[in-house]
């Protein structure tokens, strides 16, 4: 997952303007968790309880599929820009989250990986590196709770990752130190 050469001077700049406005729209996120608010209060209304009806089980994988989109997007934009080696595929950030149990760990492996990228491209602490998974985690575990609010604090995250990657390409650091290496998944690999 090599990027391309650095091209110098004001073209590099304008390519890296042009990654930042292929980072996903995110209200399409909060859109579905607002779906499933009012499909769960109609469902309720109407049948007395919520349980596992049809329509709510296809809002929710929906929202599921869409956050998948994100992180898809998210990591094709990083595999483009000049300079970054990123450490994985925006395929393979995708399928790890279909491993039981090490998704757990991924949510915390593939928020690092961007706040990496962003601190390195801002030259500065910009973006948390903890943070975001731990609230993406409990969104995930908030899905046995509230589905609705689960989504819009999924989202919310989503916000916040997007905003820092695209602080971080749209900074004019006109001399950046070499990109990070990368040990592989929770430094497993050498």
């Amino acid at each position: 997952m090599s990027a391309a050469a650095p091209v110098p001077g004001i073209e590099n700049h304008e390519f890296i303007s042009k990654l930042a406005k292929r980072l996903p729209a995110i209200w399409p996120g909060y859109g579905l968790g607002a779906a499933f608010y009012f499909t769960a209060a109609y469902v309720f209304a109407v049948y007395g309880r919520a349980g596992l009806h049809p329509a709510l089980f296809i809002v929710s994988i929906s929202s599921f599929l869409y956050y998948l989109y994100c992180i898809y997007r998210f990591y094709s934009v990083l595999e483009s820009v000049p300079g970054w080696n990123s450490p994985n595929s925006a395929w393979g950030a995708v399928g790890r989250h279909f491993i039981p149990i090490y998704s757990y760990f991924w949510l915390f492996e593939w928020t690092s990986q961007i706040a990496e990228f962003v601190n390195w491209r801002t030259q500065k602490s910009r973006m948390r590196e903890r943070l975001p998974a731990a609230l993406l985690l409990l969104s995930f575990f908030g899905r046995f709770w509230d589905v609705s609010i689960a989504c819009i604090l999924m989202f919310s995250v989503m916000v916040y990752i997007k905003r820092c990657l695209k602080d971080a390409l749209v900074s004019t650091t006109d001399a950046l130190p070499p990109a990070p290496s990368f040990t592989g998944t929770l430094n497993l690999n050498g």
